[in-house]
C-alpha cells in the first residue's frame, strides 16, 4: 500500500463513529507490520497538520480468523472520561481537569 492510499483510509476511518472498526486485510504478519508503521507515520504528520479529529484514531494490528489484519477505529473516549470501580464494585465517574 502507498502513502496516498494510506491516507485515503485514514480519511475514511474519521467518518465513522466512535466505536466503530475498519478491518483492512493483510497477507502476512510482516505485511501487517510494514502496513502497521505507514499507518502510524501518515498518522503523526498528519495529527502535526490538522489534530481536530486525527488524535481519536487508533491503528493496531491483530490476527482474526486465521488472518493478519491492520485495525483503524475511532476511540469512544475523549480521554478526558474514566471511570472508577471500588472494591465493593460501585463505578464513579472520574474527570481529568484541564
Amino acid at each position: 500500500m502507498d502513502r496516498k492510499t494510506a491516507v485515503a483510509w485514514i480519511f475514511q476511518a474519521l467518518e465513522l463513529k466512535r466505536g466503530e472498526k475498519l478491518f483492512l486485510p493483510c497477507g502476512t504478519k510482516a505485511e501487517t507490520s510494514k502496513l502497521l508503521t505507514l499507518f502510524r507515520k501518515e498518522l503523526v504528520i498528519l495529527n502535526e497538520i490538522s489534530s481536530d479529529s486525527i488524535d481519536q484514531l487508533k491503528v493496531k494490528p491483530t490476527f482474526k480468523d486465521s488472518k493478519f489484519w491492520v485495525i483503524l477505529s475511532k476511540e469512544l473516549s475523549n480521554g478526558d472520561i474514566a471511570f472508577k470501580k471500588s472494591k465493593d464494585g460501585e463505578v464513579t465517574k472520574v474527570l481529568l481537569n484541564s
